[in-house]
């Protein structure tokens, strides 16, 4: 026996509980999507400029090689990032947002979080 004897009462108290339980993870889970597409398009574009300051340098760097001869090779090597971090992280955020967003559905994830027109 019910204290009160109030059941109807209880089961509303709960589906408002259930309710705003659904709320807040429905809240939740927009901002974690914003957070990783955020995430993702902040390494797309740092890839981006990467590679055009990459491809900047090397032909800075021929140029040097044309123009002193004598010290050809200086700015060989690794000295300039080229973009393998920020794909790398890129790729980690498309894996990510698949997996809990996607049914694990790579091109699916890629084509929610690129930059879509109109898009803040």
């Amino acid at each position: 026996e019910s204290l009160g004897g109030d059941d109807a009462g209880w089961k509303v108290a709960q589906e408002m509980d259930n309710k705003r339980k659904k709320e807040l993870f429905v809240r939740n889970s927009d901002s974690i999507k914003r957070a990783i597409t955020d995430i993702y398009r902040t390494a797309k574009l740092l890839h981006n400029f990467s590679i055009m300051n990459y491809t900047g340098f090397v032909k800075i760097a021929k140029k040097f090689d044309k123009t002193f001869p004598d010290l050809k090779g200086t700015f060989k090597g690794n000295n300039c990032d080229d973009g393998k971090q920020s794909e790398i992280l890129a790729a980690k955020m498309e894996r990510i947002y698949s997996k809990w967003f996607c049914d694990g559905d790579i091109r699916e994830a890629q084509a929610q979080i690129l930059t879509k027109k109109g898009d803040g």
